[in-house]
């Protein structure tokens, strides 16, 4: 009798299975999907129900922020879009921008004036909007300021220079003086040599003692020490001309040395007060009213319709679409 022998099944293919597995998912959600859209519903639960915020909070809040100057809601109104909820105050802002627009008028006229100086015009070159008679009485008064300390230095230089004109005009006068006189000098030392020479040729000839012709030669010593010294005394007053000239471009330089100086630090000035203008005015543009640029419906510009006005016009936040806070 054969003894039995043990077969093993045959293996599955797991890729396969796998497959018919997806396959049979897919077809159950087309078949569902299917008969959720085309099967009738006889029937549904109807319920009441509130959409709610979470934490029964919807947070408004301005981009800048301000002082709350009036509370349009309470808790629980039913709001539409575009209605006022709350009104602010610009006063922080506007004043900023007021401070910030005073500095920046005054940085400017002092560049102005001390482009003025640096090129020496006679008066400062003002641009439109620094002057006429429409300026307000504190941008007037650092104008007039401006203008005066233009007029102090100016005058200031002039007196200078003048007063070492003169010194010159004096000096000259004086060189002048130096010269006629070493002029003379020179011809008595000319006249004195020659005596002395004729006066040579008749010791030689012995009509003449000797000490006389030492005379001469004393006299002659004397005549040429004064030319000397007029030579000196003419030389320290040419040299004192030319300090003099050169005191009055040094006070031209440092002058324009320091315009140009001042002028520049000034200039980084108003770059820096113009940028930190820029946000400023942007921040008082959206905080006051924009009747051409807001739509009730759904503007998003912080500003209220004009028939609200009243006074001074205030920024205000408007609501998102109807929800309830």
């Amino acid at each position: 009798m054969a003894e039995p022998t043990l077969v093993s099944p045959p293996a599955l293919d797991a890729g396969r299975v796998a497959r018919w597995g997806y396959l049979v998912l897919a077809l159950g959600a087309t078949a569902f999907a299917l008969w959720g859209a085309l099967a009738p519903v006889s029937g549904a639960v109807i319920a009441p129900g509130v959409i709610k915020v979470e934490n029964e909070r919807k947070r408004v809040q301005h981009l800048e922020g301000g002082i709350v100057s009036e509370i349009r809601v309470r808790d629980g109104d039913v709001v539409r879009a575009g209605q006022v909820l709350a009104t602010l105050a610009d006063e922080g802002v506007g004043a900023t921008v007021d401070l910030l627009r005073g500095q920046l008028f005054a940085e400017r006229v002092t560049a102005a004036r001390l482009e003025a100086e640096k090129n020496e015009w006679p008066q400062p070159r003002l641009a439109e909007d620094l002057r006429g008679p429409a300026l307000p009485p504190a941008y007037r008064t650092i104008l007039d300021s401006e203008l005066h300390l233009f007029t102090v230095r100016r005058d200031t230089f002039r007196q200078q220079t003048e007063l070492l004109r003169a010194q010159i005009v004096e000096a000259e006068r004086e060189m002048a003086g130096v010269q006629e006189q070493l002029a003379a000098e020179t011809r008595a030392v000319a006249a004195l040599r020659e005596q002395l020479e004729a006066n040579e040729r008749l010791v030689e000839q012995q009509f003449i003692q000797k000490t006389r012709l030492l005379e001469y030669k004393s006299a002659l010593g004397i005549r040429e020490a004064e030319r000397a010294e007029h030579l000196a005394n003419l030389a320290r007053t040419q040299q004192r001309i030319g300090d003099l000239n050169l005191r009055i471009v040094q006070l031209r330089a440092d002058m324009v040395q320091r315009a140009a100086t001042e002028l520049d630090a000034v200039n980084r000035k108003v770059m820096d007060l113009r940028e930190r203008l820029r946000p400023s005015q942007d921040a008082q543009h959206r905080a006051r009213p924009c009747w051409r640029r807001c739509r009730a419906a759904s503007s998003t510009w912080p500003c209220i319709p004009r028939a609200a006005w009243s006074g001074r016009a205030k920024p205000s936040w408007r609501s998102s679409p109807t929800s309830r806070n």
